[in-house]
């Protein structure tokens, strides 16, 4: 078969266009790999967490793999002044998907009684600044406070929740911020609390 110069020269053409553009596609091809093969790394090189508790910021965060747990308390701006970090083991590295709760003073002395109170025969309840009969609003557990009249589960969870988030009560009056708590019922137990 014998072409001519023109037709050679168009077939050259067609022949190389048709090279260069099979060469682009092979490298973007690779290129591409290349590209998520680095994602894949750099999404499993990071951990994502959540902190909350006695720390300033709490929320979720994306650290590094083999980030502490100190670090990530720094992370979240540093613990409150009420957090209790002896009983966590700050070197402790993160995993993926992990939640945190940094305790409070006033948490871990709540799990204290709570947990002090199973061991007490079913009837005794707990004395509290120095009479046996009065319950101390401040410190009692939620068995504690259903045992004032008019005080059930719900009520005494919301004592407890109201303590968490506003602090301690100071007087019989600051019982009424507490939903459920009129002053009929404030006047059943008034006699029967202490601060």
């Amino acid at each position: 078969m014998d072409f001519t110069k023109q037709e050679k020269a168009v077939l050259f053409i067609l022949a190389s266009s048709f090279s260069i553009f099979l060469l682009l596609v092979l490298l973007r091809i690779d290129f591409q790999a290349s590209q998520s093969e680095q994602n894949i790394s750099s999404v499993s090189d990071e951990l994502v967490v959540q902190v909350q508790g006695a720390v300033r910021n709490p929320g979720v965060y994306r650290v590094a793999q083999g980030t502490r747990l100190y670090e990530l308390v720094d992370i979240a701006g540093g613990a409150t002044g009420e957090a209790e970090l002896q009983d966590l083991n700050l070197a402790a590295p993160l995993y993926d998907g992990q939640r945190i709760v940094i305790p409070s003073a006033e948490e871990k002395q709540e799990v204290f009684f709570s947990n002090l109170s199973s061991f007490l025969p079913q009837n005794e309840v707990l004395p509290s600044s120095g009479s046996d009969s009065l319950i101390n609003i401040n410190t009692a557990t939620e068995e504690q406070l259903e045992s004032l009249p008019g005080i059930g589960e719900v009520l005494a969870g919301r004592i407890i929740q109201h303590r968490r988030e506003k602090g301690t009560f100071s007087s019989p009056e600051d019982l009424l911020d507490v939903h459920g708590i009129g002053s009929k019922r404030l006047e059943e137990i008034r006699e029967k609390i202490t601060f």
